[in-house]
């Protein structure tokens, strides 16, 4: 018997396959499903013989579920945010205020800067050292803070360093609290065989006014050094000393100490002064 003869044994002459009823599979006997091969796709496995009408059937159906699911498409995607119901994909919501996928990290962003960016606090961004430096004070009031009155001798000492000329030891003055910051700074330049390009040592700590103004000079705290003062007088261009003073004005830099950009003779262990 074939497979349409068993179906219709089962179910009657009139028997076609719009008409199967439900329960075992396709309302066959286990003796027609082994006969038809029932449970392929589109019923069409071996021996399932399908006529015109059931095919046109199959295929208003296939129809009529893609019609449903356009249909129906909008309205689970709005109750769905984030859900695209035509590719099952997920995508994350927008946070329309921020202007961004929310759950991803904000990129681009920095901390902010100093609001005097890389001149450093207070420094004109001219000459070697004006970046920031622990430590160092910017302005009078943060130096008056850190290293007290102008002229108060009290907080000076003298230190044996290879500042003099060639780099002959000599007497400094300085503020006992950069005492060792600025002997350590001369023995690098030692070091580095650069105090030769010393000509001449020009004074630290000097209790006096700046010069043509009224306010204290940075020396008058102990906290600046002059060389080669006869070489590159004030208003001679850092940019305009020798290679070798330029070095030493690196060193000076690296110990945090600030040179003046129209007075490359002296260094200050201060800025915005």
């Amino acid at each position: 018997m074939n497979c349409l003869g068993s179906l219709q044994s089962i179910n009657g002459p009139g028997a076609t396959l719009e008409g199967l009823p439900s329960g075992a599979p396709y309302g066959l006997s286990g003796l027609a499903q082994d006969r038809c091969g029932v449970g392929g796709p589109a019923f069409g496995e071996v021996g399932y013989p399908l006529s015109a009408s059931s095919s046109l059937f199959q295929q208003s159906l296939i129809s009529l579920s893609t019609l449903l699911l356009q249909l129906l498409q909008p309205a689970v995607s709005s109750a769905l945010p984030g859900v695209d119901v035509g590719k099952g994909a997920k995508s994350a919501p927008v946070d329309k205020a921020a202007g961004r996928s929310s759950g991803r990290s904000s990129k681009g962003s920095s901390a902010s800067k100093d609001s005097n960016g890389s001149r450093g606090p207070g420094g004109s961004g001219v000459g070697s050292g004006s970046g920031p430096v622990t430590g160092r004070p910017n302005g009078y009031n943060e130096i008056v803070s850190q290293f007290g009155q102008p002229g108060d001798r009290s907080n000076i000492i003298s230190v044996p360093m290879k500042a003099g000329p060639g780099g002959r030891t000599v007497p400094v003055q300085v503020h006992k609290k950069i005492a060792d910051r600025l002997k350590k700074t001369f023995d690098e330049i030692n070091a580095a065989g650069l105090s030769d390009e010393i000509k001449t040592f020009d004074g630290s700590y000097n209790a006096r006014k700046k010069r043509g103004g009224s306010t204290w000079s940075v020396h008058s705290w102990g906290l600046a050094i002059d060389l080669n003062a006869g070489q590159y007088p004030m208003g001679t261009s850092a940019s305009a000393t020798s290679p070798r003073f330029k070095q030493i004005a690196q060193i000076f830099a690296r110990n945090g100490f600030y040179q003046l950009g129209s007075d490359p003779m002296h260094f200050q262990f201060a800025t915005g002064y």
